[in-house]
């Protein structure tokens, strides 16, 4: 775990709680690929509780970055069903414009409204979806990211 907060009271108290998170999302990502992987957390300057603290039952809260290591795609379910996170994707090969860029993100709304249950809503709100290169990152390798800020919205928005 690594912590580059600002070492306020709140903080202070939430860093064992991220602490257990990460060792939970070691365990998990081991388990699901079948060989030793894995995590961690980083504590960032903004760590704090959300306004909505049923979203911390989880072990996941705002202010911090969540790595884990495998090949299986896992996606951690938390306590609420608003799932809003922000997440960042490696990708072998950044578009060369941003006409390709903005075409790719049209395709991908219409490939996740055609193929799947899933609602697009990365032009709601505070969501986004940005093309970036990192480098000289000691928590992140150097490379070509996708960052996207997004909710799986069909939870709250499906009758049951």
């Amino acid at each position: 775990m690594r912590d580059l907060t600002l070492r306020d009271r709140t903080q202070h108290a939430l860093i064992p709680r991220l602490e257990r998170t990460e060792a939970m999302l070691a365990r998990a990502a081991s388990l699901e690929n079948s060989v030793s992987c894995d995590a961690e957390v980083v504590a960032l300057s903004d760590l704090g509780v959300a306004t909505n603290v049923d979203r911390m039952i989880g072990g996941f809260f705002t202010g911090a970055l969540y790595r884990w290591e495998g090949t299986v795609p896992i996606v951690p379910v938390d306590a609420t069903v608003n799932v809003c996170s922000v997440s960042i994707h490696e990708i072998r090969s950044a578009p060369s414009s941003q006409t390709e860029f903005l075409s790719l993100i049209e395709s991908a709304r219409r490939r996740c409204e055609a193929e799947t249950e899933f609602q697009w809503n990365l032009a709601e709100g505070n969501h986004f979806v940005s093309l970036g290169r990192i480098s000289d990152c000691a928590a992140i390798p150097d490379g070509d990211y996708l960052v996207l800020h997004a909710s799986a919205s069909e939870y709250k928005r499906t009758p049951h």
